[in-house]
């Protein structure tokens, strides 16, 4: 898999793309939004195997225990639409 970074080096506007000969394809993950330290959205973006276009919020949960999921995710409509 080749993998490449770029973008501001952290936060908004740094993103990572990645492309493979096997299942994960051609894409590409760009952070839009921070809030820190608590929520982080993302455009994730894939080419291939087909085109679909989503965004993601990861909310972080600093009061987690250690046996507490310390976060989750919440995609955003629209999943999986096709371009």
């Amino acid at each position: 898999m080749k993998r490449t970074y770029g973008g501001a080096t952290s936060g908004v506007g740094a993103w990572y793309g990645w492309e493979s000969d096997g299942e994960a394809g051609v894409g590409r993950m760009e952070i839009t939004e921070s809030s820190p330290p608590s929520t982080i959205m993302i455009h994730l973006d894939f080419v291939e195997p087909f085109a679909t276009h989503n965004i993601g919020a990861f909310t972080l949960d600093l009061q987690a225990t250690p046996r507490m999921s310390p976060g989750r995710c919440r995609v955003q409509a629209p999943i999986l639409q096709r371009s």
